[in-house]
């Protein structure tokens, strides 16, 4: 067996990974989190080698992670001095990323065992997501109105009316292409998570301000970019300036905490309330699993339980 350090490992992890086609943001996550826990381990004094890791280590950095401890880890814009616990999504994405990379150094042969074997995964409390209400979305348009620049009101009105009738992820929404648009269908191809592709559609109302967008104000685009969403001087939408545009959104129009994953839950929501199925929601979101999607479902019954309470036949009858 090839003794590495863990460093040497992390990187030969990484290739394989990008080997196996996922996707870029796939990659950086588990670089973070093997970097991370690399530092604290040199840190803490521990040795360098991938054979030196132990369980116990483990815990003590899942333990490290739950405490205040420095949260900075080379930001450039944050402070340095800066102490937090780390969320419960980030311990156990933590937990996630170094548990797929020892499994890989089992499998390769690096290890006989992953110090991960009898750790649990930490559970992540559910977090119910505000939605947005039609008030919220009717103002977010009008505040496109305010930016008095007819090519980004008509871009920024498309985006989130996309946002909102399909669910898809900024990335995915910044990746759309022209060729992968089909106005007419009222249809798009894009690719998820895992690089996987699947088809998205959109309604009426969805189609005529993608159309008017397309065709009047899209801007000449800057070089090979054939992107639908462009900047106003026609480089490519970013996903960070994507997501910085709808928080300005949302101080115009009064709407707090405004971002794109709100609009996937609000879209995921309102397409079981209207009478969509969930294996139909399951391909229009791109899970692979129907445990999101029953996270949905469970939000769309909450209205029939606030509903029956108010409507409840014998309760309005007053039969006793």
């Amino acid at each position: 067996m090839t003794v590495l350090s863990l460093q040497r490992a992390a990187e030969g992890f990484a290739l394989a990974k990008e080997a196996e086609g996922k996707s870029d943001n796939t990659i950086r996550w588990y670089r973070y989190y093997l970097t991370k826990f690399n530092t604290w381990r040199i840190g803490a004094g521990y040795g360098e080698q991938l054979t030196d890791v132990t369980a116990a280590q483990v815990r003590e950095y899942l333990k490290y992670l739950r405490e205040p401890h420095p949260f900075n880890f080379g930001h450039p814009n944050k402070p340095a001095n800066v102490t937090q616990a780390s969320s419960q999504r980030s311990v156990h994405g933590a937990h996630r990323s170094l548990g797929a990379f020892f499994n890989w150094c089992v499998a390769e042969g690096h290890l006989f065992q992953s110090p991960l074997a009898n750790i649990q995964r930490p559970k992540v409390a559910k977090v119910i997501v505000p939605l947005y209400t039609r008030e919220h979305v009717w103002a977010l348009l009008k505040a496109c109105e305010e930016t008095h620049e007819p090519t980004l009101t008509a871009r920024n009105k498309a985006i989130v009316m996309l946002l909102l009738d399909t669910g898809m992820r900024r990335g995915e929404v910044v990746d759309l292409t022209m060729e992968r648009l089909h106005l007419q269908e009222g249809k798009a191809q894009i690719t998820g998570k895992g690089n996987k592709d699947r088809i998205v559609f959109f309604g009426a109302q969805c189609k005529k301000l993608l159309w008017h967008y397309v065709t009047n104000y899209r801007p000449e685009p800057i070089g090979i970019t054939t992107s639908v969403f462009l900047n106003y001087d026609g480089t490519a939408l970013k996903a960070n300036r994507m997501a910085k545009m709808l928080e300005m959104l949302g101080k115009r129009a009064g709407v707090e905490d405004v971002y794109p994953h709100r609009f996937r839950h609000t879209a995921g929501v309102e397409f079981i309330r209207n009478g969509g199925n969930v294996f139909a929601l399951q391909k229009m979101l791109g899970h692979t699993t129907l445990e999101m999607v029953r996270y949905y479902v469970e939000l769309a019954q909450e209205d029939v339980q606030r509903a029956h309470k108010t409507a409840s036949p014998a309760d309005n009858w007053q039969l006793t």
